[in-house]
């Protein structure tokens, strides 16, 4: 009976056509030393009152059975907890003429996490007989052989990405469990949080739609330079705290007010484009903006000031005609970043060059995507006659691009390219829309991190477009589009 609901649940989940939207289980079957994946909506129990190792009816398509609950999380997870089981359990041999992909340091950190986090201290159940007590015990031994090992390669890769911003949160488009870098919290939909990929993507379900207003979490728990507990980040808590601040110079582009007063919500897809709360919460749409475009909620600190003894300078990564680039570490924070570091000399020009500075590094920091290297504030330090202007940004493990395909190019997998290739052209997609142009895309601005996620870096070179003007050519030549050969 075990394997007909095996074969029968596997059909009713192809069905779904979004499994983020269940909870699923791993079931040990009672009647039978097997294991299936479930739905929870299966399971003759409210959602909220399953328990690992507590044992319940199970229903499917008019199918019952009794198993007890291994496992509570995402498909993603249960499918990974059962492989690895029913592996261990045939000794680890492989089946003849199956091909499996190797999981990589990154996946096993998400599903130990993920699982680990159900899996009780107590785990004794109540049995029939001796040999039922015999099998469970072994199940469950075996069980824990595998997470051990799981939870000691997530312990190697946390120790080798200390420095990781983990949000400790679950995404609720595709279950990633935790949200590593840039984490999106809904504040249209209770408990909602995605992870940057799935909001590049515009995911949608269940109640939520794209043109959400979202704030963008860029440290944990840190949200416009200040720390939140998470249950305080709601529409009506930031609403009251803002109230009464002032956006200097910037209009909202529904009903024309100047300055925006309270919070500002900046369109991710058009350029250029605030709205006030009246606006949004009358879902005013003008110019080229849709209610399907996303909305990013700022307060009038956009950029980040942090006190210079804060960041502690290490080793150079490399020069240019913009200044050098230090790996670096904010002290207080205690994770890894990286300094672009550019000094200029005390002038009577100094605090327009200064302004002019601080406006184009705001712009930069509200650009800041997925796929677009991330600016967390800058910091100044006065050296005699001079000022060093220090750009603090995330840090890239990796390097290059150029670095990565010189030294592992060959080992790079065609769907590892691809991957690559589509986040630099969601990049540079955000740039364009935003009516920028970088005028520097090569592989040595292409910055890559421990997960081969590739971003757009160098934004110091990026300047608002105008097709009235002709741009200066500052790229390398080689990189250079054939329109500037043609003089378009």
């Amino acid at each position: 009976m075990s394997h007909r609901l095996l074969e029968e649940s596997s059909a009713e989940q192809t069905q779904n056509t979004n499994a983020a939207e269940d909870e699923f289980c791993l079931i040990r079957c009672s009647d039978k030393n097997d294991f299936i994946i479930v739905p929870q909506r299966c399971i003759t129990a409210p959602s909220n009152k399953i328990e690992t190792y507590e044992t319940y009816r199970i229903e499917v398509n008019g199918n019952e059975c009794e198993g007890t609950v291994i496992l509570k999380g995402t498909k993603r997870d249960c499918e990974r907890l059962h492989y690895n089981i029913t592996s261990k359990s045939s000794n680890d041999a492989p089946a003849v003429g199956v091909d499996r992909t190797p999981e990589t340091n990154t996946e096993q950190f998400a599903a130990a996490s993920s699982s680990a986090s159900h899996i009780p201290t107590n785990m004794n159940e109540e049995s029939n007989n001796d040999n039922d007590d015999d099998d469970e015990d072994t199940s469950q031994n075996n069980i824990l052989m595998r997470m051990v090992q799981l939870l000691l390669a997530s312990s190697v890769q946390s120790n080798d990405n200390e420095d990781g911003e983990i949000h400790k949160v679950r995404c609720g488009a595709c279950g990633t469990y935790p949200i590593k870098r840039d984490r999106y919290k809904c504040l249209n939909c209770e408990g909602l949080d995605m992870c940057g990929r799935c909001f590049a993507r515009r995911k949608e379900f269940r109640h939520h739609k794209s043109g959400h207003a979202f704030a963008h979490f860029k440290s944990p728990g840190e949200l416009f330079g200040r720390i939140f507990k998470d249950n305080e980040v709601t529409f009506s808590n930031l609403k009251t705290l803002y109230v009464d601040e002032n956006h200097e110079s910037i209009t909202c582009d529904g009903c024309n007010r100047e300055p925006i007063k309270g919070l500002r919500f900046k369109c991710d897809t058009c350029s250029n484009y605030d709205l006030c709360q009246q606006c949004v919460d009358r879902n005013v749409t003008t110019k080229a903006h849709k209610l399907t475009h996303s909305l990013i909620v700022l307060s009038r600190r956009v950029v980040q000031q942090i006190p210079a003894e804060d960041i502690q300078i290490d080793n150079q990564l490399g020069s240019g005609a913009f200044g050098s680039v230090f790996k670096a570490r904010w002290l207080s924070k205690k994770h890894r970043v990286t300094c672009k570091a550019i000094t200029l000399l005390k002038t009577d020009d100094t605090d327009v060059l200064e302004k002019s500075f601080l406006k184009d590094l705001a712009a930069y920091a509200e650009l800041s995507g997925t796929y677009i290297l991330k600016t967390y504030g800058y910091a100044t330090l006065i050296q005699g006659e001079n000022i060093k202007y220090m750009v603090i940004m995330e840090y890239m493990s990796r390097g290059s691009l150029s670095k990565v395909i010189k030294e592992n190019g060959s080992q790079l997998s065609l769907r590892r390219r691809l991957d690559m290739a589509r986040n630099i052209a969601s990049g540079m997609r955000k740039i364009h829309e935003h009516r920028l142009v970088h005028r520097d895309i090569q592989p040595d601005n292409i910055l890559v991190n421990e997960n081969d996620v590739a971003k757009i870096g160098d934004m110091g070179i990026v300047r608002f477009f105008n097709p009235l003007n002709q741009q200066t050519q500052i790229s390398c030549q080689s990189y250079m589009p054939p329109e500037y050969y043609h003089g378009r």
